[in-house]
Protein backbone atom coordinates (compact mmCIF):
# COMPACT_ATOMS: atom_id res chain seq x y z
CA UNK A 1 0.00 0.00 0.00
CA UNK A 2 1.50 3.63 -0.91
CA UNK A 3 -0.13 6.18 1.37
CA UNK A 4 -1.59 6.06 4.69
CA UNK A 5 -3.50 8.96 5.95
CA UNK A 6 -3.44 9.76 9.52
CA UNK A 7 -5.95 11.62 11.04
CA UNK A 8 -5.42 12.84 14.92
CA UNK A 9 -8.91 13.95 16.84
CA UNK A 10 -9.92 15.44 20.25
CA UNK A 11 -13.34 17.09 19.80
CA UNK A 12 -13.46 17.50 16.14
CA UNK A 13 -17.74 16.58 15.80
CA UNK A 14 -17.50 19.80 13.98
CA UNK A 15 -14.91 19.00 10.80
CA UNK A 16 -14.42 15.28 10.74
CA UNK A 17 -17.59 15.06 8.38
CA UNK A 18 -15.42 17.49 5.68
CA UNK A 19 -12.57 15.64 6.45
CA UNK A 20 -13.14 12.50 5.91
CA UNK A 21 -14.74 12.61 2.94
CA UNK A 22 -12.81 14.59 1.23
CA UNK A 23 -9.76 11.93 2.07
CA UNK A 24 -12.62 9.25 0.61
CA UNK A 25 -13.48 11.49 -2.36
CA UNK A 26 -9.69 11.47 -3.70
CA UNK A 27 -8.91 10.62 -7.26
CA UNK A 28 -6.64 8.02 -6.85
CA UNK A 29 -7.15 4.09 -6.66
CA UNK A 30 -8.98 3.27 -2.96
CA UNK A 31 -6.92 -0.36 -2.66
CA UNK A 32 -3.54 2.52 -2.78
CA UNK A 33 -4.60 4.23 0.36
CA UNK A 34 -6.00 3.60 3.97
CA UNK A 35 -7.36 6.53 6.17
CA UNK A 36 -6.90 5.95 9.48
CA UNK A 37 -8.72 8.22 12.55
CA UNK A 38 -6.89 7.91 15.84
CA UNK A 39 -9.31 9.99 19.02
CA UNK A 40 -7.51 11.23 21.77
CA UNK A 41 -9.92 11.05 24.30
CA UNK A 42 -12.80 13.08 23.07
CA UNK A 43 -15.37 14.33 25.27
CA UNK A 44 -18.04 14.72 22.00
CA UNK A 45 -19.33 12.71 19.09
CA UNK A 46 -15.90 12.73 17.10
CA UNK A 47 -16.01 8.80 17.70
CA UNK A 48 -19.44 8.22 16.40
CA UNK A 49 -19.04 10.04 13.60
CA UNK A 50 -15.40 8.65 12.17
CA UNK A 51 -17.13 5.15 12.53
CA UNK A 52 -20.10 6.21 10.10
CA UNK A 53 -17.26 5.62 7.58
CA UNK A 54 -15.69 2.73 6.15
CA UNK A 55 -11.93 3.72 7.58
CA UNK A 56 -9.87 2.28 10.56
CA UNK A 57 -10.98 4.24 13.84
CA UNK A 58 -8.64 3.66 16.97
CA UNK A 59 -8.79 4.95 20.35
CA UNK A 60 -4.81 6.46 22.00
CA UNK A 61 -5.73 7.04 25.76
CA UNK A 62 -2.12 8.57 26.49
CA UNK A 63 -3.38 12.30 25.98
CA UNK A 64 -1.20 14.06 23.19
CA UNK A 65 -0.51 15.36 19.50
CA UNK A 66 2.48 12.76 19.42
CA UNK A 67 0.89 9.87 21.09
CA UNK A 68 -1.86 9.58 18.99
CA UNK A 69 0.07 10.13 15.77
CA UNK A 70 2.75 7.89 17.35
CA UNK A 71 -0.58 5.05 17.49
CA UNK A 72 -1.72 5.86 14.40
CA UNK A 73 1.96 5.07 12.58
CA UNK A 74 1.67 1.56 14.62
CA UNK A 75 -1.41 0.97 12.87
CA UNK A 76 -0.46 1.81 9.19
CA UNK A 77 0.32 -0.35 6.44
CA UNK A 78 1.25 2.56 3.72
CA UNK A 79 4.49 3.57 2.48
CA UNK A 80 3.99 7.24 3.03
CA UNK A 81 2.56 8.22 5.94
CA UNK A 82 0.22 11.36 5.26
CA UNK A 83 -0.08 13.30 8.97
CA UNK A 84 -3.41 15.35 8.91
CA UNK A 85 -5.54 17.57 11.16
CA UNK A 86 -9.31 16.93 11.40
CA UNK A 87 -10.10 20.65 10.56
CA UNK A 88 -9.09 20.11 6.63
CA UNK A 89 -10.29 19.48 3.28
CA UNK A 90 -8.09 17.90 0.60
CA UNK A 91 -7.73 18.81 -2.97
CA UNK A 92 -8.86 15.80 -4.84
CA UNK A 93 -5.51 14.91 -6.73
CA UNK A 94 -3.66 15.60 -3.58
CA UNK A 95 -2.36 11.99 -3.03
CA UNK A 96 -1.39 11.97 -7.31
CA UNK A 97 0.49 15.13 -6.98
CA UNK A 98 2.40 13.74 -3.53
CA UNK A 99 4.00 10.72 -5.80
CA UNK A 100 5.77 13.40 -7.15
CA UNK A 101 7.05 14.79 -3.84
CA UNK A 102 8.66 11.45 -3.63
CA UNK A 103 10.16 10.56 -6.74
CA UNK A 104 14.05 11.37 -5.41
CA UNK A 105 14.99 8.82 -2.29
CA UNK A 106 16.60 11.76 -1.04
CA UNK A 107 13.19 13.04 -0.28
CA UNK A 108 12.19 12.11 3.02
CA UNK A 109 9.18 13.65 3.99
CA UNK A 110 7.48 16.94 2.14
CA UNK A 111 4.47 18.67 2.61
CA UNK A 112 1.94 20.65 0.16
CA UNK A 113 0.37 23.88 -0.10
CA UNK A 114 -1.98 25.25 3.02
CA UNK A 115 -4.98 27.23 1.91
CA UNK A 116 -7.10 28.91 4.45
CA UNK A 117 -10.89 27.12 4.50
CA UNK A 118 -12.40 29.94 6.08
CA UNK A 119 -10.91 33.31 4.09
CA UNK A 120 -10.26 36.40 6.32
CA UNK A 121 -7.43 38.74 6.51
CA UNK A 122 -5.79 36.97 9.53
CA UNK A 123 -5.90 33.55 7.64
CA UNK A 124 -4.56 35.25 4.58
CA UNK A 125 -2.01 36.82 6.66
CA UNK A 126 -0.72 33.37 8.07
CA UNK A 127 0.50 32.45 4.65
CA UNK A 128 3.41 35.22 5.12
CA UNK A 129 3.38 34.63 9.31
CA UNK A 130 6.55 34.84 10.85
CA UNK A 131 5.89 32.16 13.45
CA UNK A 132 2.22 30.60 12.70
CA UNK A 133 3.03 30.40 9.03
CA UNK A 134 1.12 28.34 6.53
CA UNK A 135 2.94 27.51 3.57
CA UNK A 136 1.77 29.32 0.46
CA UNK A 137 5.50 29.18 -1.67
CA UNK A 138 5.00 29.48 -5.27
CA UNK A 139 6.87 26.86 -6.34
CA UNK A 140 9.32 23.91 -4.91
CA UNK A 141 11.48 24.11 -2.59
CA UNK A 142 12.90 22.30 -0.29
CA UNK A 143 12.60 23.62 3.91
CA UNK A 144 14.37 22.77 7.39
CA UNK A 145 10.62 21.92 8.18
CA UNK A 146 6.87 21.71 7.64
CA UNK A 147 3.68 22.15 9.87
CA UNK A 148 2.24 18.80 11.09
CA UNK A 149 -0.93 19.79 10.40
CA UNK A 150 -0.32 18.10 6.99
CA UNK A 151 3.41 16.48 7.33
CA UNK A 152 4.27 13.79 4.82
CA UNK A 153 6.72 11.03 5.70
CA UNK A 154 8.02 7.82 4.71
CA UNK A 155 7.99 5.06 6.85
CA UNK A 156 10.97 3.70 6.18
CA UNK A 157 12.58 7.08 7.72
CA UNK A 158 10.42 6.43 11.13
CA UNK A 159 11.71 3.10 11.41
CA UNK A 160 15.10 5.00 10.82
CA UNK A 161 15.15 8.13 12.91
CA UNK A 162 11.82 7.05 15.89
CA UNK A 163 8.51 8.06 16.03
CA UNK A 164 7.24 11.42 17.21
CA UNK A 165 8.57 12.44 20.79
CA UNK A 166 6.08 12.53 23.13
CA UNK A 167 5.37 14.35 26.24
CA UNK A 168 5.82 17.37 24.59
CA UNK A 169 1.65 18.95 24.29
CA UNK A 170 -1.79 17.80 25.50
CA UNK A 171 -4.81 17.83 23.30
CA UNK A 172 -6.87 19.96 26.54
CA UNK A 173 -3.75 22.40 27.15
CA UNK A 174 -1.96 22.43 23.51
CA UNK A 175 1.52 23.52 22.60
CA UNK A 176 2.86 24.23 19.74
CA UNK A 177 6.19 24.39 17.64
CA UNK A 178 7.41 21.46 19.07
CA UNK A 179 6.98 17.70 18.00
CA UNK A 180 6.48 18.78 14.23
CA UNK A 181 9.87 20.90 14.36
CA UNK A 182 11.81 18.47 16.82
CA UNK A 183 11.04 15.44 14.29
CA UNK A 184 11.79 17.69 11.21
CA UNK A 185 15.62 18.89 12.69
CA UNK A 186 15.75 14.40 13.09
CA UNK A 187 14.69 13.86 9.60
CA UNK A 188 17.44 16.66 8.22
CA UNK A 189 20.33 15.24 10.71
CA UNK A 190 19.63 11.94 9.21
CA UNK A 191 20.62 12.90 6.13
CA UNK A 192 17.11 13.39 4.43
CA UNK A 193 15.63 16.51 2.31
CA UNK A 194 12.23 17.96 3.16
CA UNK A 195 10.73 19.21 0.00
CA UNK A 196 7.62 21.61 -0.32
CA UNK A 197 5.48 20.47 -3.18
CA UNK A 198 3.07 23.24 -4.15
CA UNK A 199 0.31 20.78 -6.25
CA UNK A 200 -0.79 18.88 -3.35
CA UNK A 201 -3.12 21.05 -1.27
CA UNK A 202 -5.27 21.24 1.54
CA UNK A 203 -7.87 23.61 2.60
CA UNK A 204 -7.56 24.27 6.33
CA UNK A 205 -9.89 25.76 8.96
CA UNK A 206 -6.69 27.71 10.37
CA UNK A 207 -7.03 30.95 12.58
CA UNK A 208 -9.32 33.38 11.12
CA UNK A 209 -10.10 35.69 14.22
CA UNK A 210 -7.90 38.37 15.48
CA UNK A 211 -7.93 36.67 19.14
CA UNK A 212 -7.43 33.71 18.05
CA UNK A 213 -4.61 34.47 16.66
CA UNK A 214 -3.26 36.25 20.06
CA UNK A 215 -3.82 32.86 22.44
CA UNK A 216 -2.08 30.95 19.49
CA UNK A 217 0.72 32.92 19.99
CA UNK A 218 0.69 33.03 23.80
CA UNK A 219 -0.22 29.23 23.76
CA UNK A 220 2.76 28.76 21.26
CA UNK A 221 5.27 29.69 24.14
CA UNK A 222 4.74 26.76 26.01
CA UNK A 223 6.31 24.87 22.67
CA UNK A 224 8.72 27.40 22.76
CA UNK A 225 9.53 26.38 25.98
CA UNK A 226 9.53 22.89 25.47
CA UNK A 227 12.22 23.51 22.56
CA UNK A 228 14.26 25.32 24.64
CA UNK A 229 14.39 22.51 27.26
CA UNK A 230 15.12 20.17 24.42
CA UNK A 231 18.39 22.46 24.09
CA UNK A 232 17.52 22.89 20.53
CA UNK A 233 19.78 25.46 18.60
CA UNK A 234 17.65 26.74 15.81
CA UNK A 235 17.51 30.83 15.20
CA UNK A 236 14.05 30.84 16.46
CA UNK A 237 14.63 29.08 19.60
CA UNK A 238 17.90 30.54 21.06
CA UNK A 239 16.15 33.98 19.94
CA UNK A 240 13.79 32.90 22.45
CA UNK A 241 15.85 32.01 25.18
CA UNK A 242 17.66 34.95 25.32
CA UNK A 243 14.35 37.27 24.28
CA UNK A 244 16.86 38.97 21.97
CA UNK A 245 14.13 40.59 19.82
CA UNK A 246 12.89 42.16 23.33
CA UNK A 247 16.03 42.93 24.63
CA UNK A 248 16.44 44.96 21.01
CA UNK A 249 12.79 46.48 21.55
CA UNK A 250 14.56 47.95 24.81
CA UNK A 251 17.60 49.62 23.05
CA UNK A 252 15.88 51.47 20.59
CA UNK A 253 13.15 52.76 23.41
CA UNK A 254 16.47 53.46 25.60
CA UNK A 255 17.90 55.53 22.56
CA UNK A 256 14.93 57.18 21.44
CA UNK A 257 15.46 58.79 25.30
CA UNK A 258 18.94 59.25 25.58
CA UNK A 259 19.91 60.32 22.02
CA UNK A 260 16.80 60.79 19.06
CA UNK A 261 19.04 60.68 16.42
CA UNK A 262 20.59 57.32 17.36
CA UNK A 263 17.50 56.04 17.92
CA UNK A 264 15.72 56.89 14.95
CA UNK A 265 18.77 55.21 12.31
CA UNK A 266 18.68 51.94 14.39
CA UNK A 267 14.46 52.01 13.73
CA UNK A 268 15.80 52.83 9.91
CA UNK A 269 18.44 50.03 10.11
CA UNK A 270 14.89 47.68 11.80
CA UNK A 271 12.66 49.00 8.89
CA UNK A 272 15.17 47.91 6.32
CA UNK A 273 15.69 44.87 7.62
CA UNK A 274 11.77 43.95 7.83
CA UNK A 275 11.50 45.25 3.87
CA UNK A 276 14.04 42.82 3.11
CA UNK A 277 12.10 39.85 5.02
CA UNK A 278 8.66 41.45 2.82
CA UNK A 279 10.42 41.26 -0.18
CA UNK A 280 11.80 37.46 0.05
CA UNK A 281 8.45 36.36 1.22
CA UNK A 282 6.89 38.29 -1.93
CA UNK A 283 9.15 36.84 -4.28
CA UNK A 284 8.36 33.33 -2.29
CA UNK A 285 4.37 33.32 -2.35
CA UNK A 286 3.22 36.26 -4.66
CA UNK A 287 1.12 37.70 -2.09
CA UNK A 288 1.77 41.48 -2.28
CA UNK A 289 -0.52 42.80 0.28
CA UNK A 290 -0.31 40.31 3.01
CA UNK A 291 3.94 40.65 2.51
CA UNK A 292 3.80 44.06 2.86
CA UNK A 293 1.15 45.79 4.64
CA UNK A 294 0.11 43.20 7.10
CA UNK A 295 3.24 41.14 7.67
CA UNK A 296 5.64 43.36 9.50
CA UNK A 297 3.29 45.23 12.04
CA UNK A 298 1.52 41.43 12.78
CA UNK A 299 5.44 39.88 13.01
CA UNK A 300 6.10 42.46 15.10
CA UNK A 301 3.42 42.28 17.96
CA UNK A 302 3.62 38.55 17.65
CA UNK A 303 7.47 38.79 18.72
CA UNK A 304 6.34 41.58 21.76
CA UNK A 305 3.47 38.70 22.62
CA UNK A 306 5.59 35.62 21.98
CA UNK A 307 8.75 36.99 24.03
CA UNK A 308 6.43 38.22 27.15
CA UNK A 309 4.53 34.82 27.35
CA UNK A 310 7.66 32.52 26.92
CA UNK A 311 9.03 35.20 30.47
CA UNK A 312 5.80 34.86 31.82
CA UNK A 313 5.78 30.71 31.63
CA UNK A 314 9.51 30.80 32.48
CA UNK A 315 8.80 32.02 35.79
CA UNK A 316 5.95 30.14 36.76
CA UNK A 317 8.01 26.74 35.89
CA UNK A 318 10.64 28.22 38.31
Amino acid sequence: MKFSLIICGYNEEENLDLCIQSCLDLDYPKDEYEIIYVDNNSKDNSINIAKKYPIKVLIEEKQGLSEARNYGIQNSKGEILVFLDADLKLDKDYLKYHEETFKDEIVGAGGGKVLPLIRTWISDYLGVSLFEGYPRFITKKFVRTYPGCNLTIRKKVLENIGFFKEGLISATDVTRFAEDKEICERIGRAGYKILYNPKPIVYHKNTFLFNKLIQIWIKGAKGRINLIHLDKKDFFTVMFKYNVSLFLLLVLIFFMVINYSIGILLVLLCCIFIFIICVKIFKETGLFLQSFFIKPWMDVLSLIIINISVISNRVKKW
